[in-house]
């Protein structure tokens, strides 16, 4: 079986599913004939999504660190795929936004994880980042 022919009938969680990488993804995904639930901290857009009218897309408000409702959101779910790409951008290396850059990247992907953990399903879990997340200069070893 070809790998994509997975995502046929597949339920898909893409967290973060708004920003770039995530709209693109979803966007496949749906063309691979998926079940397609964004997870995004933001405000609900339309089902509308990139031009997308598809019964096969929901999109839900939740914060990666609100460990209670993914919880709730993914025994109701039940994912087959788990996406990840919630991010917090932080260019300017504010140190003012610690608390909430830790809890999106390190708190956010442990709530997933218990989530996955405690939906008693066999999710599969992509991890995505950004170079936003790493060191401004490449340490060598």
């Amino acid at each position: 079986m070809m790998p994509f022919l997975r995502f046929r009938n597949a339920r898909i969680v893409v967290v973060g599913g708004r920003g770039f990488i995530g709209r693109h993804l979803v966007k496949r995904v749906l063309e691979l004939g998926a079940n397609v639930w964004i997870i995004d901290r933001g405000m609900r857009r339309s089902m509308n999504f990139l031009g997308l009218s598809s019964d096969r897309l929901r999109i839900l408000r939740c914060s990666v660190s609100d460990e209670i409702k993914l919880q709730r959101l993914f025994l109701k779910i039940k994912p087959h795929f788990v996406f990840n790409l919630a991010a917090l951008l932080n260019r300017d290396k504010d140190l003012s936004i610690f608390q909430e850059l830790l809890d999106t990247h390190v708190i956010g992907v442990k709530n997933i994880i218990s989530a996955i953990l405690k939906s008693s399903f066999h999710s599969r879990l992509i991890q995505i980042g950004t170079m936003d997340e790493c060191a401004e200069e490449p340490v060598s070893p």
